[in-house]
């Protein structure tokens, strides 16, 4: 749309020169944009493509031929460059770079030898000099806005999948790892508590089983958004693998994690049906960073206390040992087992 409005301005330009003959090169150039548009729409792109370029390359030869090297037409050669390199693979963008480059010099070569066909005035050729100028700078600057924004858009998508879970959203087990070290760091230099929350989705090997692998995917989605809706802002909250997931919870003391934790448990035991399981429950090891001391040390004595939960009967939380001391176990308030159908 915008190579047909140029072509249109031209159109203007000619009409108020008197040129004839370039009045009908840009009449069939402004076809050849809506013959472009048809095809687009009926997506045969490689000959809206095809055609394109002939149009392009067909008007710059012609036009500088009529007015001359000095009009500027073969700026619009240059335009090609941009997109050639973007869009094409590395071969056969050296090819077409190579005839590109061919084609502008041969025209150059010629114009050394050949006077203009249809010279216009002094005023006229420097007018349309300028104009050709000035559509060469802002289509490449179009090109290169363009290409700046697709590049961030593909930076941010990189960083994404590099971060988090493709199936719940939620961080991955790398990324939570790399903030409990920084937080963990913080911790060493005067910030009062750190805690985690390691929990685990009861039973889900027999949802897997009974119900079907799709089951299993949306029972973990749905357990995530849960996950999320009580996770605060300054709280990470990641995928840890399986059916576990992690919480690193800056400035909060290990009681402060085991109320959440409950709060937890007690959000995904309201979630209801989920792809035919009746009842999700959760199964929560907690403990808190100590001085002197790694966060995956602190993370393996929270994964201790998930084992725990685990080996005594499931859907509960357990408090990580206090040195010698046996872990606090916090039973269900309710005893009723995990329906799986």
């Amino acid at each position: 749309m915008a190579a047909a409005a140029v072509d249109a301005l031209f159109f203007v330009f000619f009409s108020i020169v008197g040129s004839p003959f370039q009045l009908g090169l840009n009449a069939i150039s402004i076809a050849c944009y809506g013959l472009t548009l048809w095809l687009l729409k009926r997506r045969q792109n490689r000959l809206a493509i095809a055609l394109i370029w002939t149009e392009v390359l067909t008007h710059a030869a012609i036009g500088t031929l009529l007015t001359g090297w000095d009009s500027g037409y073969t700026y619009y050669l240059l335009m090609f460059v941009p997109t050639i390199i973007i869009s094409s693979p590395r071969r056969t963008a050296y090819w077409m770079l190579a005839s590109l480059w061919s084609f502008y010099l041969a025209l150059f070569l010629v114009m050394q030898h050949v006077q203009p066909l249809q010279p216009i005035g002094h005023r006229a050729l420097f007018l349309l000099q300028a104009f050709n100028v000035t559509i060469l700078f802002a289509m490449v600057s179009y090109f290169v806005f363009m290409y700046q924004r697709l590049a961030a858009r593909s930076d941010q998508k990189l960083k994404l999948l590099a971060t988090t879970d493709p199936l719940t959203g939620l961080f991955n087990r790398r990324t939570a790892l790399e903030t409990a070290i920084r937080e963990a760091a913080l911790f060493e230099r005067g910030r009062r508590n750190l805690s985690y929350i390691l929990t685990d989705i009861d039973h889900f090997k027999a949802i897997n089983d009974i119900h079907g692998h799709q089951a299993g995917d949306a029972v973990l989605v749905a357990v995530s958004e849960a996950l999320r809706s009580v996770t605060r802002v300054q709280d990470v909250l990641a995928r840890w693998g399986g059916e576990e997931f992690l919480f690193v919870l800056p400035d909060t003391p290990r009681a402060g994690a085991a109320e959440l934790a409950e709060r937890i448990r007690d959000v995904v035991a309201g979630l209801g049906p989920v792809a035919g399981v009746c009842r999700i429950t959760l199964t929560c090891g907690i403990s808190g960073q100590r001085k002197g001391e790694s966060c995956d040390a602190a993370i393996a004595r929270a994964d201790q206390a998930l084992y725990e939960g685990k080996r005594t009967g499931r859907d509960r939380l357990v408090l990580e040992n206090d040195e010698d001391a046996a872990p606090a176990i916090m039973q269900p308030q309710t005893s009723a087992p995990n329906a799986l159908s």
